[in-house]
């Protein structure tokens, strides 16, 4: 029996765990930002998040594509402290779901949609976002580099990827 293609593995791979990583990690599943050795891991996430969305000047009311947005923990922060429009793409759909349930509970009126879809085939609309963020998502991609030429598309003339990603030494892919 052949092993299933990579977008399939690692949409049950985060289907199965959700709950565990949710339970680990919180509603960011990504590491932290630790400018200051004291801070809990929960701030260390959010860190991240503020340190990203200042290096890359992301403007109040900012169009934003979150690109493997899992539980929809940066998504929520960008509606909710920059009043910005997110729309988040998760291939799991349980992290979509959770996602969904957390933004009607804490930020019922914000502008955040989450989609369970795959960001290497979604329809993606030419010019249309401000922002694409990536945040520890692009390990995922099978090809890396179409994807990436992809969502660049997405962006309006003058926007900004801003991008945070786990990678190895020279030659890596």
């Amino acid at each position: 029996m052949s092993e299933p293609p990579w977008r399939d593995r690692i949409q049950r791979h985060y289907d199965r765990l959700a709950f565990v990583y949710q339970r680990a990690w919180g509603e960011h599943i990504h590491h932290g930002y630790w400018d200051d050795p004291g801070l809990p891991a929960a701030r260390a996430q959010e860190r991240l998040i503020e340190v990203l969305a200042a290096e890359a000047g992301i403007p109040r009311g900012a169009t934003i594509l979150d690109v493997g947005c899992g539980f929809g923990g940066s998504a929520l922060w960008l509606a909710g402290r920059l009043d910005a429009r997110v729309v988040g793409l998760t291939l799991s759909r349980r992290q979509a779901r959770i996602a969904a349930e957390t933004r009607r509970r804490r930020l019922p009126n914000a502008a955040v949609w989450i989609a369970q879809a795959d960001a290497e085939t979604w329809p993606i609309r030419a010019e249309s976002v401000d922002v694409v963020w990536m945040v520890e998502s692009l390990e995922h991609l099978s090809d890396k580099p179409r994807c990436l030429l992809r969502v660049s598309q997405a962006l309006r003339p003058g926007g900004v990827l801003a991008l945070c990603a786990w990678m190895t030494g020279a030659g890596s892919s």
